[in-house]
């Protein structure tokens, strides 16, 4: 049900090296889809003064994935495919003002947990480069989608924004019904 991929098809038989954790942490959110939909839609639908959220959200999200190193064994806790994909609703919910911001950081935790039970008995060093990666991406896709809603949003009606907002909450709906298989 995961999305989410790694460039270097990791595999448990896969020895990583520091080069390829770190190019498998920067490809993974921009590849698994549902975490680059949820980061664009921070910038786009739920947060309006980006540079505040940035840095909790990043850290919320990297603790995510060093607790997944601990709490995860057995791959992702059950659910949490659910709950990444209900983030893109929450994010909409936000961006209509019907839930505060602050919902998003325990939604950055959840892709965390994702992010990082990918890697779960990864050598210490090539792990290391993989959360480094994991944040220069995150970091990137942030900055580079808050630079275009700066420049996109001022011209778009209210309207056609709260639109939009509906269809990122149907979005995730779609894909929380999905991860359970029920589409």
């Amino acid at each position: 049900p995961a999305w989410a991929h790694h460039p270097l098809a990791m595999s448990e038989e896969l020895t990583m090296s520091p080069v390829s954790g770190l190019i498998s942490g920067i490809g993974h959110p921009l590849l698994g889809t549902d975490h680059a939909m949820f980061l664009i839609s921070i910038a786009f639908m739920g947060i309006s003064r980006l540079r505040k959220w940035s840095i909790p959200l990043l850290v919320t999200g990297l603790m995510g994935s060093v607790i997944a190193q601990f709490a995860s064994q057995n791959g992702m806790p059950f659910g949490t495919e659910f709950i990444i994909a209900l983030s893109l609703s929450i994010s909409g919910l936000v961006a209509l003002q019907k839930l505060p911001p602050v919902i998003l950081v325990p939604m950055m935790f959840a892709h965390g947990l994702a992010l990082g039970s990918e890697v779960v008995g990864s050598e210490p060093t090539p792990l290391f480069f993989y959360f480094v990666g994991l944040i220069i991406s995150q970091a990137l896709l942030l900055l580079i989608s808050c630079q275009l809603a700066k420049i996109m949003i001022p011209g778009l009606s209210k309207k056609l924004l709260d639109s939009l907002s509906y269809c990122w909450i149907a979005l995730g709906i779609v894909l929380a019904t999905a991860s359970f298989g029920l589409a």
